[in-house]
């Protein structure tokens, strides 16, 4: 039964107010991903820049530390985040990053390259790489040679960057010379591994947003027939037909829920082991 002419305008209004209320609801949804892709996006520019070094490249990673509480209703339908390991990983990446660049400082004021290793540990702060960092100190202290300390290192984080400065010091024990260069190129690798994470994680983001997009959308549709006139979705639970063409609509949202959330945890899961 078709509404009468004096109850339109309240039903266009009440209409009007569920859309507006919807749409509110999914950007307020859909913002935590918009934010990470900004995020990530400075991260790139920032460091194609290769002007802020990598004491600024901590910084990088501040954006993956925020948490936001959900209502289960909503986590249900959020895409799931990189592991956390993952997340240990590129923080120790950037810590890393900023160990090198002061052992090149080291370098360039004249100290030997087992010095610059001791000193470059000993005065960056990160949490993030102990106590492999201090064990690493130890170690030398303790008269391990530089490629050896390197390779104990190693074995506790697995950076594949620490497995390359070992071979930057055993080739510098063998044959001695500048190892700034070597060092640099070190950096050099480490810094375009995590831009090609950056790159990943923005895509990342945005395959969230359209999934999220994609799984909300027959709610709206849904609510806004349901705000503008009940009758227009009765069918749907007072004919068996439309029962049972409810029943799989419903059944293949639920799917493609699962799938979206499967897709995002195979790009979320990706990225390397520095």
């Amino acid at each position: 039964m078709m509404p009468s002419a004096g109850t339109l305008p309240s039903l266009s209004a009440t209409a009007f107010a569920t859309a507006v209320a919807v749409a509110t609801w999914m950007a307020a949804a859909a913002w935590p991903e918009l934010r990470a892709a900004l995020h990530a996006a400075r991260r790139r520019r920032d460091g194609q820049d290769g002007q802020g070094g990598a004491r600024g490249s901590l910084a990088w990673g501040r954006w993956r530390r925020w948490t936001r509480s959900r209502p289960t209703w909503v986590a249900a339908l959020a895409a799931p985040r990189r592991p956390v390991a993952g997340k240990a990983v590129d923080a120790a990446a950037e810590a890393l990053e900023s160990v090198l660049v002061t052992v090149i400082a080291h370098l360039q004021a004249g100290r030997p390259l087992r010095q610059a290793w001791v000193e470059a540990a000993r005065e960056v702060v990160a949490p993030v790489l102990e106590p492999a960092k201090a064990e690493f100190v130890a170690g030398l202290s303790a008269g391990l040679s530089l490629d050896e300390a390197l390779g104990q290192w190693y074995e506790r984080t697995r950076l594949r960057a620490l497995r390359r400065c070992q071979a930057v010091a055993a080739a510098h024990r063998r044959t001695g010379g500048d190892a700034t260069g070597p060092t640099l190129a070190v950096i050099h690798g480490l810094r375009e591994q995590r831009l090609a994470w950056a790159d990943v994680a923005a895509r990342t983001a945005e395959a969230r947003l359209s999934a999220r997009l994609l799984a909300l959308l027959p709610v709206v549709v849904t609510a806004y027939a349901l705000a503008l006139d009940p009758a227009f979705v009765r069918p749907l639970w007072n004919d068996p037909l439309g029962r049972w063409g409810l029943s799989y609509g419903v059944a293949s949202w639920l799917a493609g829920i699962y799938l979206l959330r499967r897709l995002a945890g195979t790009l979320a899961g990706t990225g390397g082991s520095w």
